[in-house]
């Protein structure tokens, strides 16, 4: 027979085994091994939104590549991972026409005066405002196009007439930003004149 002491002190150690492997369990595990593409320090002024825009992504990307929570704060100095994009190169039937889009499915080409953009597995009936500049532009260098709103497959179609001021540029970035989430996603065109 065990010593009613001895006893007490067992159920204690298993007691706290338990409550050690219970703690384990339910801390929180490490994120998966993030390849970077680049690393990218921020500066004054940047937000989440536009360094995924300079890099063609999209926020949610740069968060989840960055474990940021909404409402993804970041300072000065902070070295953010950069992740690779899944990108495509498309040749549209509108004369060779080349544009290269990041996921989801961007597609833009030019018909005439209009530009035409189509997408594919985007988030479901979210508004998104259609922006155009010349390759590189700075946010002041941009012109809106309008909106569209993707459907409940979501996909979307919509055409805009071109503006007058960059028909002669040769690379165009035509951008998507989704009005609920900031998410941006580009595709860049080259005109051929």
């Amino acid at each position: 027979m065990i010593p009613k002491k001895t006893t007490l002190r067992l159920w204690g150690l298993v007691s706290l085994l338990l409550a050690l492997a219970l703690l384990a369990v339910s801390l929180p595990q490490p994120a998966a091994a993030q390849t970077c593409s680049r690393n990218h320090t921020v500066a004054a002024g940047e937000t989440v939104s536009n360094i995924a825009e300079t890099y063609k992504i999209t926020t949610t990307e740069l968060a989840a590549a960055n474990d940021l929570k909404e409402p993804y704060t970041i300072y000065v100095g902070q070295v953010l991972c950069i992740p690779a994009s899944t990108t495509t190169t498309t040749t549209t039937p509108t004369g060779g026409t080349t544009s290269t889009s990041t996921s989801p499915e961007l597609l833009v080409a030019i018909s005439g005066n209009k530009i035409l953009v189509s997408a594919d597995n985007y988030p479901k009936q979210n508004t998104y405002n259609v922006r155009v500049g010349e390759k590189g532009s700075t946010y002041g260098k941009w012109v809106r196009l309008g909106r569209v709103r993707s459907r409940k497959d979501g996909s979307l179609d919509a055409s805009f007439l071109f503006p007058k001021g960059l028909r002669n540029s040769r690379v165009l970035d035509i951008c998507l930003k989704n009005l609920t989430s900031d998410d941006v996603s580009c595709a860049r065109i080259k005109q051929s004149h």
